[in-house]
């Protein structure tokens, strides 16, 4: 995982799909 490719990722909506799927299962269940 990128750090810098995240940061970027953030700013579009497909970006925060591709965060909540790479994400670890505890970070989902807290967003969730």
């Amino acid at each position: 995982v990128h750090p810098k490719a995240n940061e970027e990722f953030m700013f579009s909506g497909e970006g925060v799909l591709i965060e909540l799927v790479q994400a670890p299962p505890d970070v989902i269940a807290a967003l969730a």
